[in-house]
């Protein structure tokens, strides 16, 4: 985590600590969606420690999910008697008071949450106080949100990469991967078409690969385009074929022809494939590898898939 996001999970820590006093249950927490950019500013105040910390935040889960899902606020007295009870399966959370962390323009990044492990009765004040945090986070992350987005393509852009994955400021689990997409024929493409229809077959790239990869996943335009998709939290027995279907689906639609008014684009990417912790246990080193894929794509050829090597001792 970079000392700018440092800063301010010492000031998440402190909105919540207030909100604790505000709302003295068991556990007041911050759950943040596997998709957020913010994941690593996840914190909670807990009234007292318990042997594992974590417990009631991972129970509570069914309930931000819900939150989450419909981005309405929910309030259980006695989660007993409520139809997500018996999805939870436990009894350790017997109260709950969730609001959603949502942008102006609708996106939830996540929820604020209180949990109680017995029934409580959550006061007006309460739920609005929760509500009025929620709110404000949604916008100030919204801000935060927006100037991590290129403008062009709508996905993020570089800053994004530096500011946050360049310092595995984003938990991705201990195995994920990163898909590398070079575009074959831009400079060829902006010198017959000029660079208006170069700029929009840059935006229906992304288009493309957006709609093709499933979530979560991270898709960040490094620049021209190229383009990066890091996939989190992935099964390490079937890593391999996953991504490879990935970078087969994207190579598939990315060779589609583009059409913008008179100019009809037929395009191609070099894909290259990086996992951890196979190609490395950071997200510098497994890019490294992923772009070095990508180069010996283009030496081959271009419009191919390459895999970075793999040291048999890793895997």
């Amino acid at each position: 985590m970079t000392a700018t996001w440092e800063k301010t999970q010492q000031a998440l820590r402190q909105v919540l600590m207030e909100l604790h006093d505000l709302v003295p249950t068991r556990d007041v927490f911050i759950v943040l969606a596997p998709s957020s950019p913010f994941t690593m500013l996840s914190t909670h105040i807990a009234k007292e420690k318990t042997k594992d910390d974590r417990y009631p935040r991972l129970m509570a889960q069914i309930y931000c999910q819900e939150v989450q899902r419909t981005g309405q606020t929910l309030m259980i007295s006695d989660t007993r008697e409520h139809a997500l009870f018996s999805a939870a399966q436990d009894s350790s959370v017997l109260a709950y008071l969730g609001s959603p962390i949502m942008s102006p323009d609708g996106t939830i990044f996540g929820t604020v949450c209180a949990v109680h492990d017995a029934p409580y009765v959550f006061s007006d004040q309460q739920y609005r106080t929760i509500v009025m945090v929620a709110h404000l986070l949604g916008v100030l992350l919204g801000i935060e949100q927006s100037a991590l987005m290129d403008s062009l393509t709508g996905v993020y852009h570089r800053v994004f990469y530096d500011q946050y994955l360049h310092f595995d400021a984003i938990e991705l689990g201990s195995t994920w991967g990163i898909v590398f997409i070079d575009g074959d024929n831009m400079k060829q493409i902006n010198d017959e078409w000029g660079h208006r229809i170069g700029d929009l077959t840059i935006c229906e790239l992304a288009r493309r690969i957006s709609i093709t990869v499933p979530e979560p996943r991270y898709i960040i335009r490094l620049g021209g385009d190229e383009f990066v998709v890091v996939l989190p939290h992935l099964d390490s027995k079937d890593i391999y074929q996953y991504l490879w279907s990935i970078a087969e689906r994207i190579a598939l639609v990315t060779s589609q022809p583009m059409i913008f008014d008179s100019a009809t684009i037929q395009g191609s990417t070099s894909i290259g494939i990086a996992w951890a912790p196979v190609h490395g246990t950071n997200v510098s080193q497994v890019m490294h590898q992923a772009d070095l894929a990508v180069l010996d794509a283009k030496a081959a050829g271009k419009a191919r898939i390459v895999v970075a090597p793999i040291d048999p001792s890793k895997e």
